[in-house]
């Protein structure tokens, strides 16, 4: 044994000093215990912090609040899992916004006011804040939260700032809707009706408010020679009277009943009384009360059951499943809608619990959207949830929820289940559909492209991508330009424009170029669609691109070919004619060179050598008339514009054109007398005139009548044609054709007329029924360029053995500018 000195102390009594090595170790092995209980005591002390950081963790993940930790460098250091609950951010969002996006969560009328209290903390080391803020949530909401924030402390220094934050959105809500009721509780209690009194025990009122004129009629100075048993009905004079003796027998201080009153007018008015007895210096003396009007009331009661009733028809009557459960499920009522439905009785419907009736699937969801309102955040709740119906069907139900409350505890949920069966498998449906038409729209042999309405190519299809050599990636995106050349540009974007305004014009068709990725130009023929939703607003343009470039080139060949052929037809009826005139100027040459010639015996009279030279000069006036054909076809032929009335022009020409028609012709004039002024050349529509008249001579071997006929037309009501008509608009520019008066000149044969296969080619270069040599075929060709060239257009309507009639429509009084040459 050692004593406090430090000897051992024997049984003999006797005291030794222990060794130097004995003491040290002891010193040692008493270190070493210590040692060992502050290890053990420090792995107390980290299993302490660990649980407690555990729990730290387990309430900031559950936590029903926002935990917000920031640097007071304006860092986001913490972001409890409720805020993306609540916001709909997540932690890693959060952290990865900017100071300013962050602070743009908060709406801008509360944004100084939380600044405000961030500055209290970081510059005047205000250490509690709390305040509330209005938030917009992820989904656009308007989220108001209650903040409390205090600034945390290392080693005595603030390093940053938590926050809690509450949400509080719904008890706004709610507290508003209770200063709302409680303002008109308290505007209704202000601006009563009641009737403030106070009567003798005989019932003679002593003094009494203005309300009872207005309840009753009685002014105050009737009211002074008025008792109890003048106003109250008689079957309830005995209750007033009763009244009185309980309060004056002590039995109660206070009654309250209700009395059958007399108003001034005659009407009884019921009135619901409250009243006590009036003392003046400690002694009763009368009886001081209330009297509120209160018959509205009891209609409304009246109005209340049976509006009840109407609630309970309506139940029964509901197209939508009304339902109602206790909060373990047990089912309490239903109406026939939901006995229909799941084929269920009510009766038997009270029986079963609706956990029963949930898939698997949906009970989770069930369970996770009733939360909310027992926990007080969510008033009403809507989800959808998949039942099973009594012969096993599956029934999807949108569901509409809300706690039923009696004294403001929870006792059942009441709700409207709506049958979305038919609606989801449409759905389903429609997603099926989609995903066929992908399939159809990638694997489809021709190229379709789907495009924005602001020309953005959106989808194009593997047969597009490979026709222009590009990948889907290169062409989705881009602006659809991009691939066609650039003098393509306007008329495209044109067509497209007038496909979209006019919800009319469902589709059109055109051959465009196109460029691969290669620069090649490709062509395509194109069918676009405008695709509408249900109130025809146009959404997308859908392209159909044929490939028809070896079309294209077989075309050109063909025309290449017709070509030559018809400009050997054209140097063969051209040789003919120029070899006639040539005859003709060589014969009458011949002629005079013998007739003039100094050694010839054969002198001629004058008037022989001027038929002679008359007749040279008229083959040479046929050749030009020729080269001016020519030339008109050409479009190379000037033109001479002047103001021109087109009846002048007419009977000029009926002068001219008399010596050309056959006798057994009959030339007929139908002028307008009042017709418009046209601007053109003179001498181009003279030109017109004689060449539609030598055709309709042409057409008329055995005699007929050639009508000339002017008329004031305006184009959108152009005169009617039959079936037969043809609309010739060839280098026509597109303002000719929007709506302005026009002047119109009509020459009409009753001749042979034309088949339709003639018809439809009377307009092209180089075409004739005539023999060769009779014709060049320019005739009609050179027509119609002239009156494209004074910005008109041109129909013929014509019929076998009824005649032909050709009209041409020029604009009236507009100063038109001659077209460049070659147009």
């Amino acid at each position: 044994m050692m004593d406090e000195a430090g000897t051992a102390t024997g049984f003999e009594g006797q005291c030794e000093p222990l060794p130097a090595g004995d003491m040290a170790l002891a010193a040692a092995q008493q270190r070493i215990a210590q040692l060992e209980a502050a290890l053990q005591e420090a792995g107390r002390t980290i299993q302490a912090l660990r649980e407690s950081e555990l729990r730290y963790r387990e309430i900031f993940d559950g936590a029903s609040d926002i935990i917000l930790v920031l640097g007071l460098d304006g860092r986001r250091l913490a972001w409890s899992p409720a805020g993306e609950r609540i916001l709909g951010y997540s932690a890693e969002e959060i952290q990865a916004m900017s100071v300013r996006e962050f602070s743009h969560l908060v709406v801008p009328e509360h944004r100084e006011r939380v600044r405000r209290a961030l500055r209290d903390k970081t510059e005047d080391g205000v250490v509690e804040s709390h305040y509330e803020a209005d938030f917009t949530a992820k989904d656009g909401r308007r989220v108001t939260l209650e903040v409390n924030s205090r600034l945390l402390f290392r080693d005595g220094r603030p390093v940053a700032i938590q926050g809690i934050l509450r949400d509080i959105t719904n008890r706004k809500r709610i507290e508003q809707a209770l200063r709302e009721s409680e303002a008109r509780y308290r505007d209704l209690f202000e601006n009563a009706n009641d009737i403030v009194y106070v009567h003798d025990f005989e019932g003679r009122f002593l003094s009494i408010n203005r309300k009872v004129e207005r309840v009753l009629g009685y002014t105050p100075a009737d009211t002074r020679h008025l008792t109890l048993t003048h106003i109250v009905t008689p079957e309830h004079r005995a209750r007033a009277l009763q009244a009185i003796a309980d309060k004056l027998a002590g039995k109660t201080e206070t009654t309250q009943y209700e009395l059958d009153v007399i108003a001034k007018n005659g009407q009884r008015v019921t009135l619901e009384i409250s009243s006590r007895l009036f003392y003046e210096n400690s002694v009763p003396v009368g009886i001081h009360g209330t009297a509120r009007d209160v018959t509205k009331r009891r209609q409304m009661e009246k109005a209340l059951r049976e509006s009840e009733a109407r609630y309970r028809t309506l139940f029964d009557s509901a197209q939508d499943v009304i339902y109602c459960h206790d909060l373990q499920g047990h089912v309490l009522d239903i109406n026939p809608a939901a006995e229909k439905l799941f084929g269920y009785r009510r009766d038997e419907a009270r029986s079963i619990n609706v956990v029963d009736l949930l898939l698997p699937e949906s009970r989770p969801v069930a369970l996770a959207a009733i939360k909310p309102l027992l926990d007080g955040t969510e008033t009403t709740v809507r989800y959808e949830a998949t039942l099973l119906a009594r012969d096993g069907r599956r029934i999807t139900l949108e569901m509409i929820t809300w706690l039923v409350l009696e004294n403001g505890t929870p006792v059942a949920f009441q709700g409207i289940g709506r049958d979305l069966t038919e609606r989801r498998l449409s759905e389903r449906a429609l997603r099926e559909s989609e995903e066929r038409f992908r399939r159809i729209f990638d694997a489809a042999p021709l190229g379709i492209v789907l495009v924005s309405l602001t020309g953005q190519i959106l989808r194009a299809n593997r047969a597009l991508c490979e026709w222009l050599g590009y990948a889907p990636e290169e062409i989705v995106g881009r602006p659809h330009t991009d691939f066609i050349p650039p003098e393509d540009t306007e008329e495209s974007m044109r067509l497209a424009r007038r496909l979209v305004e006019d919800a009319k014009l469902s589709s059109f068709q055109a051959e465009r170029r196109y460029l691969t990725k290669h620069g090649q130009v490709v062509w395509g023929r194109l069918t676009v669609v405008a695709l509408r939703n249900g109130e025809e607003q146009p959404q997308y343009l859908l392209g159909m691109i044929e490939d028809i470039t070896q079309q294209r080139l077989l075309e050109e060949q063909v025309r290449h070919a017709q070509k030559m052929e018809a400009v050997g037809q054209l140097a063969a009826g051209i040789a003919h004619e120029f070899n006639n005139l040539l005859t003709v100027v060589a014969g009458y040459a011949g002629l005079l060179e013998r007739r003039l010639a100094p050694t010839s015996v054969e002198r001629s009279s004058p008037d022989l050598l001027h038929r002679y030279a008359r007749d040279i000069l008229t083959a040479v006036s046929r050749a030009s008339v020729l080269t001016g054909q020519l030339l008109a076809f050409g479009r190379k032929q000037p033109q001479q514009l002047a103001p021109l009335n087109l009846n002048e022009l007419v009977l000029d020409a009926v002068r001219m054109l008399r010596p050309l028609l056959e006798p057994h012709i009959t030339l007929v004039t139908d002028l307008s007398p009042d017709l418009g002024i046209v601007v053109a050349d003179r001498q181009q529509l003279e030109q017109v005139l004689t060449n539609l008249a030598v055709n309709a001579r042409d057409a008329m071997p055995k005699g007929g009548t050639l009508t000339l006929m002017t008329l004031n037309v305006w184009h959108e009501s152009r005169p009617e044609t039959r079936s037969r008509a043809m609309f010739r608009r060839k280098a026509v520019r597109d303002e000719t054709m929007q709506m302005h008066p026009y002047v119109m000149l009509a020459v009409s044969d009753t001749g042979t007329g034309m088949s339709e296969e003639v018809r439809q080619r009377i307009f092209e270069p180089f075409f004739t029924t005539k023999p060769v040599g009779k014709g060049t075929g320019l005739g009609l060709s050179v027509v119609e360029g002239i009156i494209a060239q004074n910005k008109g257009f041109i129909t013929v309507e014509s019929e076998v053995g009824k005649g032909t009639t050709f009209r041409i429509f020029l604009p009236r009084g507009e100063l038109l500018q001659a077209a460049p040459a070659g147009s």
